[in-house]
């Protein structure tokens, strides 16, 4: 399904759905929290409630109701440590809302984030949700340094097919479809987005939002930091897909997530490149080194992945 133009764009008519805002948390003195929950209470459709899942820290319950603030809507529930994929169904076992939002508790979004998502979705009500675009931010600056945008369809195919999917963080969609495609699966936790966008899309067409809506942080503990552990579960991920594709009979599904699989080990290898050179220019030539046999080993030519592999064992 293709974007819906136009910022201009707000909610019309009778519908005004709760939003269930989801804020995973695990960190004992999470930094950003305050500022990412504050970026929900300022925005300009009021609507809302935000649970905040407190994933197994070593946080009092004072401290996490300091950074929350006071907000009737704001609640906040407590669990034992279980990873990301958990702490996600957690809250929307607690959630009232017919639409659900994820936001991570180091990201923000900007005012208008949640009234365009209603708005679209509102004049399309065969979709299943709406996404929007992401601007990159570094750790408490504000001017963004990059901005991913997207052009073309957004769909199934080019999910699977390492094209246009939507980022978790700026994604609203209905709580139906959300239970339909069965939460999030902790066997992922890392790639466990990725996962679960896969398997919504299976559920109906999404929409794309042509807006910055979005505040992602980029800073030194971001999950997606290191390259070859978002490779390995990012390629776990899409194995799992395609043998379920294959045992379904979906073989277009499976040709699909063959070329996104293709496209995942060029990205990789090509970050894994940019790391070995810069850690040689650090003199870190043991870094230089690793990051060097990964490129080797995520590239899309079997023939080197498989040289790769036989340096790796040798050297171990």
């Amino acid at each position: 399904m293709g974007a819906v133009p136009g910022p201009e764009a707000t909610p019309t008519g009778p519908w005004s759905p709760l939003v269930s805002v989801i804020v995973p948390t695990h960190l004992p003195d999470p930094p950003y929290l305050g500022e990412t929950v504050a970026s929900v209470v300022g925005q300009d459709w009021a609507t809302w409630e935000v649970i905040v899942v407190d994933d197994g820290s070593a946080a009092t319950t004072e401290r996490l109701a300091e950074l929350i603030g006071t907000d009737p809507r704001i609640s906040l529930v407590r669990a034992p440590k279980g990873g990301l994929s958990r702490a996600r169904n957690l809250a929307l076992e607690h959630a009232r809302g017919e639409l659900v939002a994820y936001l991570d508790s180091d990201d923000y979004w900007y005012p208008h984030h949640l009234s365009r998502a209603v708005a679209a979705l509102a004049g399309h009500e065969e979709a299943i949700g709406v996404y929007s675009i992401i601007a990159q931010v570094w750790d408490n600056e504000k001017e963004p340094f990059e901005v991913n945008r997207q052009s073309g369809p957004v769909d199934r195919r080019t999910a699977l097919s390492g094209g246009n999917r939507p980022f978790i963080t700026t994604l609203v969609a209905r709580r139906q479809a959300v239970e339909a495609a069965g939460g999030f699966d902790p066997r992922f936790d890392g790639a466990e987005d990725k996962d679960f966008i896969y398997r919504l899309l299976e559920k109906g067409p999404c929409l794309r939002l042509d807006d910055v809506t979005v505040a992602y942080r980029t800073h030194g503990s971001n999950v997606s930091a290191d390259p070859v552990r978002s490779f390995k579960v990012d390629a776990r991920v899409l194995a799992a897909h395609r043998a379920r594709a294959l045992a379904a009979g979906d073989n277009q599904a499976a040709a699909d997530i063959a070329v996104g699989l293709r496209a995942l080990r060029q990205y990789t290898a090509g970050v894994c490149v940019s790391g070995a050179m810069a850690a040689t220019k650090s003199h870190e030539f043991t870094r230089a080194a690793y990051f060097a046999l990964w490129s080797l080993r995520c590239s899309p030519s079997k023939a080197v992945r498989t040289a790769a592999s036989a340096i790796w064992k040798a050297a171990r």
